[in-house]
């Protein structure tokens, strides 16, 4: 391909080859600049056969890496940045690509993986510098190209191989498209999608001008846009999007000489309307499996189509053979179903890595080599092939192709199903739909969404089923498989309970725009307050809702209005410009950290100290501890502690008296303790632009530990200390010199998870993202640390040297029993001797872990750079870890008080009762937390039954050598605690406890 490319550049240097915001790059120049990139890929090492991942927004840059990874042989692996990143990281690793062009911007979002990068905007000086001859290596036809993942049936994706030969088969001297130098075509489809190696080659390799539009998802309105900015003469799109255009927006597609689709059944009615309108547009609905580069058939649609026969997917384009076989691979008589089994120069070298997958889908026959492309088909009478269905369930929607198979495993895999089954549901004509057929293990605890919220953290969105049904079984066919034929979601769809209160539309926008939504969304009795893609919806139908809400509405609305505005209510409310936009909370778009926050150098091992400390949340109960382990461990050090404060004589004597209450204050630590009157609430910590300055230069190490802590109090109210000042301290952290943050998270980061997943262990690795819809039903300060955690991880992506501990609830000390009695435990203990019962709470655990222990793990774990980079939890062993009922009945038998379990809605009565008669007791200040439902009848405490067993085997590794573990909250360590509360009068003695200690 590359001999072609340099043919054109030599030929006609001055055609135009890209054009990218009105900009023009000639073939000369195009060619340059590919020279350039790979020249310099060569001097990093990549050689030809070498894998090398593209993860780029839609622009010259793209271009040009392709063409620079095929010019020496190597292959490309396009990487689609719009995927879930569990998805990326996975193509990442599976497909061993030695290096990843993308830029700074692109690679901050994507997950942690150990692969090397070309940042084109960081390197662009060295690659510019980079010889411009193009050193042609020598590359054979058969070797492979680009590697593609599509759907694997397993649950796995899987890379296929396509060479070089199969590219110019596809778009050089075929016989369904003649394309030239005159023409301009637009990439429309995604780099992950196979019908953009028809757009980028089939122009490229003509001499033709490649049209690079800007938007993210192809819609009619963009699509309209490019064709009026554009001379464009030939399109592809996918059937689904070839539907809507031919009915909503034909007009625009006048001028195509080439008006190409595929991906899917074609739609008779769409067909014949554009070929009776379209009359100089030649139409060809295309077929083929990435297997088989793209297209393996074609069938040109007929000025007389007959409107009561199917579209059919015609036969070979060039250099292709087709064969319709039965099970032993014997050519079916005419008329008769087989299987199409493809040969020819497009066939693929099979899938990376997976050997026995290649071996069953890619074999010799004949002396030729065929892929088994598992769709079943037959031969009309007149020679055309006529496309049937899957052998294996495999399907295309909206040109994507999708293995049931994967779909099924991957919701099987949430905790709360016991069976699914996934089909392809044609509700109306051209309006295909994955509906998945649940059968719940108790339907009453299954929230859909929630497994919409798992699956979207899984899949990429064209994998998402539009619907769900929920089945109390499965029909089953005699042989046990799952009788897909007798299962049906009929002409509506029931509206789906996904946790919001019907509403009914009363105002006459809603009305009308509510039976918009039904016809197209086919869900029946929409509320205003539904969201659109929780009731199916998806990229097609949302142009189909917009254009008939605009003239339903007679008003303009903009593209995104449907992703902006998901509700009815909403968009009513965006229409009254009067009316104050609702806002709601997106955990996710507050993890945002500004791109100047990065290091200004690479972190350096082998130089780290730790002579200088920063340490936030000098003040509080840890961080008192903090200061007497840090200095344990190296009395040189002098720690610089933040404290809001007038002065910093003030600021110290705060420290003092905070350390001094907890019996742990020497005067030797005068000399290491220098406070910094500031506010992590402010902009540079509430310094001055120099003296922040003067101080990232001194200091070594950041131990961010301050944090607003109150469990009654919004998110929004937690915001500006635990996530603005997060952002603050790693701005400092990259400020002049680079410096560590050891940052104080929490397991609350995972919120209620075990309640609505069944998941019954999180490991220190495990991904935050699954957490974050549960989060919505928890705290605003488990909120807050979230966010905050998720911001650090984008720090450590950057190249921050970064540590997150995740303590349990942190209790007193296990030798001297002091602990804090303003907490949630101390008063929880409390107030339930006062009332004398205890909320019965099955499986919640506090994760006890006394602060002493967490002071030193913390110290011992941060010390070696070597353990930077990842998350600890300080947690007890599960077997030694109690809930909350196991902890009141060892009270109970070892503490002499006589607490009784009460069912949790009535022990809150108690306490409202309690707190209504009287105001001293010691839960009272809890009691919004305690009583309101956050989840229907179920508070946020509630949430947090069946928590999962937190593993803690990176703690267990680091720790390893200094033989350091967590004591067990056992009867002596409870003793100790009970005994302090005691001494100091925050609670009564028990009648029959024996003080260990004198009052």
């Amino acid at each position: 391909m590359s001999l072609i490319l340099s043919k054109h550049a030599k030929e006609t240097p001055d055609q135009v080859a890209l054009i990218v915001d009105g900009e023009k790059i000639t073939y000369e120049n195009l060619e340059k600049s590919s020279n350039q990139l790979s020249n310099y890929l060569f001097l990093k090492g990549t050689r030809k056969g070498d894998r090398v991942g593209i993860s780029l927004e839609r622009s010259k840059d793209l271009i040009v890496a392709m063409l620079a990874i095929v010019n020496i042989g190597a292959i490309y692996v396009p990487i689609d940045t719009a995927n879930p990143k569990e998805r990326i990281e996975f193509i990442i690793e599976d497909s061993k690509i030695s290096v990843l062009i993308t830029t700074s911007a692109i690679i901050s979002n994507m997950p942690v993986v150990n692969i090397g990068a070309i940042l084109l905007d960081n390197e662009s000086t060295q690659i510019v510098a980079a010889n411009r001859i193009n050193h042609q290596k020598e590359v054979e036809p058969t070797d492979v190209a680009y590697m593609m993942y599509t759907s694997g049936s397993t649950g796995t994706p899987k890379g296929v191989m396509v060479p070089h030969q199969g590219i110019i088969r596809l778009v050089c001297d075929t016989n369904y498209i003649s394309i030239n130098k005159q023409d301009t075509i637009p990439l429309v489809s995604t780099i992950s999608f196979d019908a953009s190696t028809l757009e980028i080659w089939g122009a490229l390799l003509n001499g033709a001008t490649l049209v690079i539009p800007k938007f993210r998802k192809a819609s009619p309105t963009s699509i309209c846009n490019i064709l009026k900015e554009n001379n464009i003469s030939i399109m592809f799109l996918t059937t689904g999007l070839f539907n809507l255009m031919v009915e909503e927006r034909l007009e625009y597609m006048n001028g195509l000489k080439y008006l190409i689709t595929g991906g899917d059944v074609m739609s008779t009615s769409s067909a014949t309307k554009a070929k009776k309108n379209l009359k100089n547009t030649r139409i060809i609905n295309g077929y083929g499996p990435t297997e088989n580069t793209v297209f393996t058939t074609f069938f040109e649609i007929p000025s007389n189509w007959n409107l009561n026969r199917n579209i059919p997917i015609g036969n070979a384009i060039t250099n292709t053979n087709v064969y319709i076989m039965d099970e032993q691979l014997k050519r079916v008589k005419d008329g008769e179903i087989g299987e199409l089994v493809a040969g020819g120069l497009g066939v693929a070298r099979g899938y990376w890595n997976r050997k026995e997958l290649t071996d069953e889908k890619f074999i010799e026959h004949n002396g030729e080599r065929l892929y088994k492309t598992g769709d079943l088909v037959r031969q009309a009478d007149d020679g055309n092939i006529e496309f049937l269905g899957r052998v294996d369930h495999q399907v295309k929607i909206r040109g994507f192709r999708i293995e049931l198979g994967e779909l099924e495993t991957t919701i099987s895999q949430f905790g709360s199903i016991k069976a699914c089954t996934v089909m392809v549901n044609e509700v109306t004509p051209g309006d295909k739909r994955l509906v998945a057929f649940v059968v719940p293990k108790d339907r009453m605890t299954l929230e859909l969404r929630y497994l919409k919220a798992f699956l979207e953290q899984k899949l990429p969105n064209y994998m998402l089923p539009s619907n769900y049904v929920i089945k109390d079984e499965l029909p089953l066919t005699n042989n046990g498989k799952v009788d897909r034929n007798a299962l049906s979601s009929g002409k509506m769809f029931t509206r789906p309970d996904l946790g919001i209160s019907y509403q009914e539309p009363r105002k006459r926008e809603e009305v009308s725009l509510t039976s918009i939504w039904e016809k197209i969304l086919l869900v029946d009795k929409i509320g205003v307050n539904d969201d659109f893609f929780d009731l199916g919806g998806n990229s097609i139908l949302v142009a189909r809702a917009i254009i008939q809400m605009q003239e339903s509405l007679q008003t303009k609305l903009p593209a995104s209005v449907l992703y902006e505005y998901p509700t009815i209510a909403k968009i009513c409310t965006f229409l009254n410009q009067d009316s104050i936009k609702a806002e709601s909370l997106d955990l996710a778009a507050e993890v945002q950290l500004d791109q100047k926050i990065a290091p200004l150098q690479h972190f350096n091992p082998s130089s780290f100290k730790q002579k200088a400390i920063f340490l936030t949340g000098a003040t509080g109960f840890l961080g008192a501890f903090l200061i007497q382990e840090l200095l344990f461990t190296n009395p040189e050090t002098r720690i610089y502690c933040l404290v809001r404060d007038s002065s910093s004589q003030k600021g110290l004597q705060r420290i003092q008296k905070n350390m001094e209450k907890y019996s742990i204050w020497k005067k030797e630590f005068l000399y290491n303790i220098i406070p910094i009157t500031g506010d992590l609430n402010k902009p540079k910590l509430g310094l001055s632009s120099y003296a922040f300055s003067q101080l990232s230069e001194t200091i070594d190490v950041i131990y961010h530990n301050g944090a607003k802590v109150n469990y009654v109090q919004s998110y929004e109210l937690h915001k500006n200390t635990n996530v603005t000042g997060t952002k603050t301290i790693l701005d400092f952290a990259c400020a002049n010199k680079l410096k560590p943050v050891h940052y104080l998270s929490t397991i609350s980061v995972f919120g209620p998870i075990g309640f609505f997943t069944n998941i019954n262990k999180i490991t220190e690795d495990s991904n935050l993202n699954f957490s974050e819809t549960y989060l919505y039903k928890d705290i605003g300060y488990a909120q807050s640390k979230w966010v905050a955690e998720k911001i650090m991880w984008e720090a450590d992506k950057r190249g921050v040297p970064v540590t997150v501990f995740r303590p349990g609830f942190i209790m007193g000390h296990s030798r001297s029993g002091v602990n804090n009695t303003e907490d949630y435990v101390a008063r929880l203990i409390k107030g339930c001797i006062q009332l004398g019962t205890y909320g019965d709470l099955p499986n919640q655990r506090k994760e006890f872990v006394p602060v002493d222990y967490v002071a030193k793990a913390i110290c011992e774990i941060s010390r070696n750079p070597s353990n930077f980079g990842e998350a600890y939890h300080l947690v007890p062993s599960y077997n030694q870890s109690l809930d909350i009922v196991d902890f009141f009945e060892e009270i109970n038998k070892n503490m002499g008080y006589n607490i009784n379990k009460t069912p949790y809605k009535e022990w809150v009565d108690q306490l409202v009762e309690s707190t209504l008669n009287q105001s001293d007791n010691a839960l009272t200040p809890f009691l919004p937390l305690l009583t309101e439902p956050l989840y229907k009848d179920k508070t946020a405490w509630e949430l947090y039954e069946n928590m999962p067993k937190y593993d803690s085997s990176n703690t267990q590794v680091a720790l390893a050598e200094s033989g350091l573990k967590c004591p067990e909250m056992n009867h002596s360590l409870l003793h100790i605690y009970f005994d302090y509360m005691i001494k100091i009068g925050f609670i009564p003695a028990s009648p029959k406890l024996k003080l260990s200690v004198k009052v």
